[in-house]
């Protein structure tokens, strides 16, 4: 499991000079999911906190972002062993000023628990990324799109909760995952129940390094 070092986290912490702070990001190890990242870029200013359209403030959007690459015109399984390989498939993580103000701990469990899990459900499962984008714009035109996107939200969050013991992460860190989890299973559930569409398997198919039972524990599914 990828680690910080806590000396080195602490002088970027310390530091106002965004280049000291880059320096930090480009040198951690991101060990087997290197290939499914671009680069860390450190962004030195904050965004303002974000409403959903369901009314929920989502601070681990204003911490960091996963952003993913344009979809390829073509996702053959011929090709995807290329893509992979040329950085077709590999995200960029934005990290801002305030993810800075955590514990070194629950920084790691956010940069490589959360957003470098989304980084790699795009890598390894490019088709059910692309799936569930096209299922956004076709229900609901758009309308939909935070409560779709929880299908990719709920398994990076579990698996982030499943390292808690490894990430020593203190009760009140626990209980905003657990939080989190349960805001985006509401999600999850309203779209289902609203539109009738079932979104079990691509959640399945963006569950990654931990059985789907554990992410199916918190739908309540059969």
């Amino acid at each position: 499991m990828a680690q910080i070092n806590d000396s080195d986290y602490r002088k970027a912490q310390q530091s106002r000079d965004p280049e000291v702070i880059q320096d930090f990001f480009d040198s951690l190890d991101l060990g087997k999911a290197k290939p499914a990242v671009t680069k860390i870029t450190y962004l030195p200013w904050d965004l303002p906190s974000v409403t959903d359209s369901n009314g929920y403030d989502s601070e681990s959007y204003t911490l960091m972002q996963c952003r993913h690459p344009p979809f390829p015109n073509s996702l053959k399984d011929a090709n995807l062993p290329k893509m992979r390989r040329y950085g077709f498939l590999s995200s960029e993580i934005l990290v801002f000023p305030r993810a800075l103000r955590h514990r070194s701990d629950f920084f790691a469990s956010i940069l490589f628990d959360h957003e470098i899990y989304h980084a790699r459900q795009f890598f390894e499962r490019p088709k059910a990324k692309m799936n569930l984008s096209q299922l956004i714009w076709t229900v609901g035109d758009g309308e939909f799109g935070d409560e779709i996107s929880s299908a990719t939200e709920i398994p990076a969050y579990v698996f982030q909760l499943s390292n808690k013991k490894n990430r020593k992460l203190r009760e009140y860190e626990v209980q905003n995952l657990q939080a989190s989890i349960r805001r985006e299973v509401d999600l999850f559930s309203k779209v289902e129940k609203i539109t009738g569409i079932d979104l079990r398997q691509p959640l399945k198919d963006l569950t990654l390094d931990i059985p789907f039972e554990e992410v199916n524990d918190w739908l309540g599914y059969s």
